[in-house]
């Protein structure tokens, strides 16, 4: 965003496509397709707001990850609100209700509560099998 205070916007989205191409290389081949557009003027285009999780794409580019049928060709959740935000193998998707911070808050809550859900089971199964789970906190 500082850049876009002295240089043009398709200089500025031009220069953040390019520092995206040299850190993550083609992700085509990993069903992460790109948009040709810049960040700031798809923004203004379609009111997206384009997040690249790094992570998450070291993840999938070691194959902890892989690609799946979850999503349509446009990129949204197959199955409709208010269902989308949950997919198999612990798949989880904020944000696509098109419902706004309404619809976000809705799947943020709901995926919340099947973590919730899928511990309390875990946490069952662990005591009937009189084992017991110890987390420890590096802070």
């Amino acid at each position: 965003m500082a850049l876009y205070k002295w240089f043009p916007l398709r200089i500025v989205d031009k220069f953040l496509l390019l520092m995206a191409n040299m850190m993550l290389g083609n992700t085509s081949h990993y069903g992460i397709r790109r948009p040709k557009t810049g960040p700031i003027e798809l923004k203004l285009a379609t009111g997206k707001t384009p997040v690249l999780d790094v992570g998450q794409v070291a993840q999938i580019k070691s194959g902890n990850i892989k690609s799946c049928d979850f999503f349509t060709e446009d990129g949204m959740p197959k199955t409709p609100f208010p269902n989308g935000w949950k997919g198999n193998h612990g798949l989880y998707t904020v944000g696509f209700t098109r419902r706004g911070l309404s619809g976000t808050s809705s799947d943020a809550v709901n995926i919340a509560n099947d973590i919730a859900d899928q511990w309390k089971t875990l946490n069952k199964d662990q005591d009937n099998n009189n084992s017991h789970i110890i987390l420890l906190n590096n802070s």
